[in-house]
C-alpha cells in the first residue's frame, strides 16, 4: 500500500515540493472541518502535509467523473 501511495504522490502537479526531503510515513486524519478524512504524510524532517488523490490523477480522474455523470 505504501508503494502505491508514493507512486500516487509522485504524480501530483507539485510533487517535488510535496515530497520535499522525503516521506517517512502516511496516515489518515480527519479534516479540519471534521466532515471527512484525508491522506496525510510526515516527511523525514518531521513536517506534515496532505495531498488530494484527485490532483494526482489529474485529467484521468476528471474524465472518469464526467463519464460516470453522463451515464447516470
Amino acid at each position: 500500500m505504501v508503494k502505491k501511495l508514493r507512486l500516487l504522490l509522485s504524480q501530483h502537479p507539485n510533487a517535488v515540493c510535496k515530497i520535499g526531503v522525503g516521506i517517512d510515513h502516511f496516515f489518515i486524519q480527519r479534516n479540519q472541518q471534521g466532515a471527512g478524512k484525508g491522506i496525510r504524510f510526515m516527511r523525514v524532517d518531521g513536517s506534515v502535509d496532505s495531498f488530494s488523490y484527485r490532483k494526482c490523477l489529474g485529467d484521468a480522474c476528471r474524465s472518469l467523473y464526467r463519464g460516470a455523470r453522463s451515464n447516470a
